[in-house]
């Protein structure tokens, strides 16, 4: 596998300690709190379809919600309460005490290989206990103030995330290489069992037409510009766009940050919406979310710079259509697709075409069954792993070639 970007930079200098020649290597994957999030769906998929022969995967994890019960037979959990940041960007002393817990952990599981986001003490961790390290460019923004990283070499989930620390002037240390996400399609698919029984449970009527939002209730997913939206289509008439009172908002998400939920719910209710009947909330596991965006009519997603956005195409695989800013790693998501008429892009910032771009969606309905399967096919999660396990095979052979003793 070619590198999306060569290393230009000046590395860090690593002593390697010795690697298994022979399979199965351990990888342990780093997960700051396991629960429903893009970082954990992703690793969930690479888990369920890594090659046991040649992988035995071990999640080294701070907090378990609901997504311990997800993880694929076979797989082991360590939770280490300590070994985690949970400042962005932490103190020293706080990345110390988060480095020396992850080191003890590491010293009783004995990872091979250890996977994680760039700033995170556990890379850290691994790199005083000489052993390999992949990082990666995925959903923590935070990353990118901490390129003085460890990793040898880097994974990034589309190429706006990769070519983001050049543009910012800063060169990659280390290879880049460009696995975008795969998603489980056993678990997203077009079958509406379950649409109407949600619906009802949730309080919505055979007539409402149902907005939804996929993410962690947190500032940088725009949850209160998407409550606005919902106000706007619910209560203000636009050229080609006279107010729906149909119209409902469903967010399925874990709360990050209670500020911003608080924050949220008072916008909510500035704009006349009432929380619990015009807005529901709700946190689901990643095994119920297909309901879930089969519960909605259509997907509005606000967050202007996502890295890629794993819940957009999640939600067209469900035949739900999505209507998103085309900002960030999303563009290449429709690219892939052919930019179809279901997933609508609108100028980034620009809530009033937003806010017609739902109503247009609203209007012609669900998308096709084939289209669904067509996204899934795209983005089949066998395909990201199977990219995965060439990447990881290529830095073995190449680690087992040079001696512990050597220097990179």
């Amino acid at each position: 596998m070619e590198p999306l970007l060569e290393a230009v930079g000046v590395p860090i200098v690593r002593q390697f300690g010795p690697l298994k020649s022979e399979p199965p290597w351990r990888l342990m994957f780093l997960s700051p709190c396991w629960h429903r999030g893009g970082l954990e769906a992703v690793t969930i998929t690479h888990l369920k379809n890594l090659r046991r022969d040649l992988f035995e995967p071990v999640i080294l994890t701070g907090d378990v919600n609901d997504m311990d019960d997800s993880l694929p037979e076979g797989v082991d959990l360590a939770l280490e309460p300590g070994a985690f940041e949970w400042e962005f960007p932490p103190s020293p002393q706080r990345f110390t005490a988060a480095k020396g817990a992850a080191m003890r952990m590491m010293g009783h599981v004995r990872p091979d290989i250890v996977i994680g986001q760039l700033a995170h003490a556990g890379l850290f961790a691994a790199n005083e206990l000489q052993v390999p390290i992949i990082g990666e460019y995925h959903h923590c923004g935070w990353s990118w103030d901490a390129m003085e990283h460890p990793s040898d070499f880097i994974v990034a989930v589309s190429q706006h995330t990769a070519l983001r620390v050049p543009r910012m002037g800063r060169l990659p240390s280390v290879p880049t290489y460009l696995i975008t996400n795969g998603i489980d399609g056993d678990l997203f698919h077009p079958d509406l069992q379950g649409r109407e029984e949600v619906r009802e449970q949730l309080g919505f009527g055979p007539d409402d037409q149902v907005v939804g939002f996929a993410g962690r209730i947190a500032s940088e997913k725009l949850p209160m510009e998407w409550v606005s939206t919902v106000a706007n289509l619910r209560q203000v008439d636009a050229p080609d766009r006279p107010r729906n009172p149909d119209v409902r908002g469903l967010m399925v998400g874990p709360i990050w940050d209670k500020e911003v939920y608080d924050s949220t719910r008072d916008r909510a209710e500035k704009r006349g919406l009432v929380w619990g009947e015009d807005i529901i909330h709700v946190h689901a596991p990643l095994a119920a979310m297909r309901c879930f965006y089969a519960a909605m009519d259509c997907l509005m997603h606000t967050r202007q710079d996502e890295p890629w956005g794993l819940v957009l195409p999640e939600a067209l695989m469900c035949g739900t259509p999505v209507a998103a800013f085309g900002g960030g790693g999303i563009p290449e998501i429709a690219e892939r697709i052919g930019n179809p008429y279901w997933f609508d892009l609108c100028e980034p910032g620009d809530l009033d075409e937003l806010a017609d771009a739902v109503a247009a969606l609203l209007h012609h309905g669900r998308c096709p069954d084939g289209f669904a399967k067509a996204v899934a096919q795209e983005f089949s999660a066998v395909a990201m792993t199977r990219r995965f396990e060439e990447l990881l095979l290529q830095y073995v052979e190449r680690r087992l070639s040079v001696q512990p003793s050597e220097v990179t």
